[in-house]
């Protein structure tokens, strides 16, 4: 799979970004200027390249799913155990123009950055991009249900409680199947009852079986009428020419 990206020409030196290891998730992002920034200082800074986020030919059936691409800032290790963070960011699909990176400074110094060096990477992700919001009744009868912040605990939990939710998991599951079940048999029942006695009853089947003898006298009568036509001598014409012929 190949994405389209560009550098911006107006600018002198921007490295093309690239990959450290060919299976690599994630691409390397430089730097296209010098900076600094002070302990717990933020900035953006350009990066002064841009990519056409765009699906091949082979993959753009995937929009029937809703899946389109997206492209996530994201910080490096080497930066972050330095206490350089880069703040998660998401290149939309449809977005053109060239990107930018915040870049924060918790290493306790502060710190300067030249030209050309790796200060993020971007990854491309697959996402459902083409979802609609329908409003409606959230069902919250999860296993979880409305438990938010620190609902989980922070030991870990007992075997027996987890075998317990998951034996009330799937009861709830085999109950939910069988009642869909039933209530499908019993929609299918009543739409068909009333056309049981017009498929299986006493006149569909006299009606059937007259239909059936009507059909194969119709048949006896065409053999019968083959057979005839077939039995008829046929003229020697030949004969009657020579004859004509010797007179």
């Amino acid at each position: 799979m190949k994405i389209i990206f560009e550098r911006n020409a107006q600018i002198a030196d921007v490295v093309t970004p690239s990959k450290g290891h060919y299976n690599d998730s994630g691409v390397d992002i430089f730097t296209s200027e010098s900076f600094v920034l002070k302990h717990g200082e933020r900035r953006t800074i350009p990066l002064q390249v841009r990519f056409a986020l765009e699906f091949p030919w082979y993959m753009k059936f995937m929009h029937l799913f809703g899946i389109g691409i997206e492209a996530q800032v994201r910080p490096k290790s080497g930066r972050s155990k330095n206490g350089i963070e880069i703040s998660l960011g998401t290149i939309d699909e449809g977005y053109r123009n060239f990107t930018g990176a915040t870049v924060a400074n918790f290493s306790g110094e502060k710190q300067k950055f030249e030209t050309g060096e790796k200060i993020c990477q971007i990854v491309f992700v697959p996402v459902f991009n083409r979802v609609k919001l329908v409003e409606g009744k959230v069902d919250t009868n999860t296993s979880r249900g409305l438990g938010g912040f620190g609902s989980t605990g922070l030991k870990k939990s007992s075997e027996e409680r987890i075998k317990s939710k998951t034996n009330t998991n799937k009861n709830k599951f085999i109950n939910k199947f069988k009642y869909y079940c039933d209530k499908i048999f019993k929609i299918f029942m009543l739409k068909h009852s009333s056309q049981e006695e017009a498929y299986f009853g006493d006149a569909a089947i006299a009606d059937t079986s007259a239909k059936i003898s009507t059909e194969a006298q119709s048949k006896k009568m065409v053999v019968k009428m083959q057979t005839k036509q077939s039995s008829k001598p046929v003229k020697n014409t030949t004969t009657k020419k020579t004859r004509h012929k010797k007179a």
